[in-house]
């Protein structure tokens, strides 16, 4: 079949049978992030996202799954693997390129969806490359809620959506092939406009597919204009001015020994250092001042005792699944994200077909009065 893959693109395939698909572009200018230019200009907005899609990449590659870059013309292919070969951490594990199918973008992700799956991956994901703040913790919180649900999705800002995973299983659950059901899935959807998110998720259910809860991963920003690089640029720097008050840095546990202390340190560095980049690239390019911390925020920390991002943070969810400065999620929203997975049963065991008008009624009529819903 043209364009497929093959077993020396998916290295990692046979192992574990996962797969993360990134939708990006070669980075030249005039070519990339077209509404960024027209506020900062094409070179500036082509670096900005080099910046960006490189850091997606670097997080990528620390998984465990096959990564697969999908850039949006055939003509690319070559380039877009020479830019890419010195991101492949070990150097064994290659990162396979190749091109988009022509359409929308529901049909290019249901493109992917399908070679993947005909490849044999049972999980697999599809991610942009102009999310900043996407990184491993990300990807590997992803990949367990499809454990328990059919579709992940994380949503962006915007009201649409950065990843989405499915597994095969359900895919092949209620078609003779996968790729039927996927096509269902990705059509009728309004591209490009704050009905994504409800329009994905309203098609799943009508195929009664299980999703993921809202906000089970991370909201983040997908940088596609000058609005959105100073939201994403004010988010940064207000972490960071939290983080100077009162640090706190949860992977110190492992003492300055050897272990695995140091190794979370290691890639936290890591991770803040590719943010750093970002920032710096996006503050020079929008000319944006960073905030100053007021004093008033001093003195409702101190009379609070807060103790910087991540302690202190069980008691406010809203702060559960922000982003750490250094790229990565909070121990805190870790943990809530594997309470939440213990509540849900297995996707086996899953009711289909439940007529719930019905099944309201019965339980309404055996208690003997009237169900409420808050």
């Amino acid at each position: 079949m043209e364009n497929s893959w093959t077993y020396q693109d998916l290295d990692c395939k046979v192992l574990n049978r996962t797969a993360i698909i990134l939708f990006g572009r070669l980075p030249v200018a005039g070519k990339v992030k077209t509404r960024l230019a027209k506020a900062v200009g094409d070179k500036r907005a082509c670096e900005c996202y080099r910046e960006m899609c490189e850091n997606v990449v670097r997080q990528a590659v620390k998984s465990t799954a096959s990564v697969v870059f999908m850039c949006s013309e055939r003509e690319e292919v070559p380039l877009v693997r020479e830019w890419l070969e010195p991101f492949a951490e070990p150097s064994w594990k290659k990162i396979a390129v190749r091109a988009q199918c022509e359409g929308d973008l529901g049909e290019r992700i249901t493109h992917a969806f399908a070679q993947a799956f005909e490849d044999g991956c049972d999980e697999v994901i599809v991610a942009g490359t102009d999310v900043p703040d996407l990184s491993l913790d990300t990807f590997t919180l992803a990949f367990l809620h499809l454990q328990s649900f059919d579709v992940v999705i994380g949503p962006s800002e915007d009201d649409g959506y950065y990843l989405i995973g499915l597994h095969r299983n359900a895919m092949m659950r209620h078609h003779a092939t996968g790729e039927n059901l996927i096509h269902r899935l990705f059509k009728g959807i309004h591209w490009s406009t704050s009905l994504v998110y409800r329009d994905q998720v309203s098609i799943a259910y009508k195929l009664e597919l299980s999703v993921s809860p809202y906000k089970c991963l991370p909201v983040l920003i997908d940088v596609d204009t000058v609005e959105d690089a100073t939201r994403w640029l004010e988010r940064y720097a207000n972490a960071q001015n939290q983080q100077a008050r009162a640090p706190y840095e949860p992977y110190k546990r492992g003492g300055g020994g050897k272990g695995r202390g140091r190794d979370s340190r290691c890639a936290a560095e890591a991770a803040e250092a590719g943010l750093a980049r970002i920032y710096d690239g996006l503050r020079a390019a929008c000319d944006f001042t960073p905030p100053k911390p007021s004093e008033r925020q001093h003195q409702r920390d101190r009379k609070s005792g807060r103790q910087g991002r991540g302690a202190g943070a069980e008691d406010d969810d809203s702060s559960l699944f922000e982003p750490y400065p250094a790229g990565m999620l909070s121990p805190t929203a870790i943990l809530s994200a594997i309470k939440k997975l213990a509540s849900p049963p297995a996707r086996h065991d899953l009711p289909r077909k439940i007529d719930a008008v019905r099944e309201r009624s019965r339980v309404a009529k055996e208690d003997g009065k009237r169900l409420t819903y808050g």
